[in-house]
């Protein structure tokens, strides 16, 4: 029996993470650390004077994708029993959370889709911790990983790395990464949540197998790019829109062998 962590949020991706995982019957999940309002919520977004219409007609339009995914398999799973809700950033500074954590034996932490981790906690479980990394790192870091990539006609980095975690931003040595298979009807909704499910899928192989997967640390690359959430405008959206428009994702998958030579990624064998 391999004995779980999760540090994640609480969207419907999210919670379709721990239950799916809390479904193995190899797995037993300790705890489960869930913040809340960790990303934009669209009935935010709707009543925000600081989004115009497109942009909150995206977020609508992610909203709906997401619920397509991963509702009806949220509702055929059970819940975790142990779950904790935080604020965004509390796991780092409350002292009960922490110290609960710490009494757990646990053997792997998976992160996905929360705060950046840091001490006690990072030291705590150094080396234990399975990093779910919605983007290729290093070539994309930051916020919105698997959104940047086409606002910047780069359908080739679209992806998801699993990695380890340091003190650093994305900067972790690499257990594995992925591209999506990706079709010429897919919308940016679609690869995103397509990559998600993926993600999700592989996770227990990669857990079972942790011990024997040696983790690759990538030097710094001309190409990355590091992203916030103050980076979103409308400049961008409107640069995603055109690039789908003008028909991307059928460009990169006819040149797909030629444009992934150029832009390798860490893809684990025993995975």
């Amino acid at each position: 029996m391999i004995r779980l962590a999760i540090i994640s949020a609480n969207e419907l991706r999210h919670k379709y993470l721990r239950r799916y995982l809390n479904s193995i019957k190899d797995f037993s999940v300790e705890i489960c650390l869930v913040e809340k309002n960790n990303t934009r919520q669209y009935h935010e977004v709707l009543k925000s004077k600081y989004f115009n219409h497109n942009e909150k007609k995206h977020f609508l339009i992610r909203t709906q994708v997401e619920k397509s995914f991963f509702f009806n398999k949220i509702t055929k799973l059970k819940e975790v029993k142990n779950l904790i809700f935080l604020n965004k950033g509390e796991l780092n500074t409350n002292p009960k959370v922490i110290k609960y954590l710490k009494s757990k034996k646990i053997d792997l932490v998976v992160c996905f889709g929360c705060s950046i981790i840091k001490d006690p906690i990072l030291k705590f479980y150094k080396k234990k911790f399975i990093n779910i990394h919605l983007g290729l790192s290093p070539y994309y870091r930051g916020s919105a990983t698997n959104f940047w990539p086409g606002v910047n006609n780069e359908p080739q980095f679209f992806g998801a790395t699993f990695m380890q975690l340091d003190k650093g931003v994305d900067t972790a040595p690499i257990l594995h990464q992925f591209r999506p298979l990706m079709t010429i009807n897919d919308n940016i909704h679609t690869i995103g949540n397509k990559i998600i499910m993926e993600a999700i899928s592989m996770l227990p192989n990669i857990i079972k197998k942790f011990k024997k997967i040696k983790a690759v640390k990538i030097d710094k690359l001309k190409e990355e790019r590091v992203y916030k959430k103050k980076d979103y405008n409308e400049k961008a959206l409107k640069s995603l829109e055109k690039n789908f428009k003008s028909d991307m994702i059928k460009k990169y998958l006819k040149n797909k062998k030629k444009i992934d030579k150029k832009y390798p990624i860490i893809i684990n064998n025993c995975i």
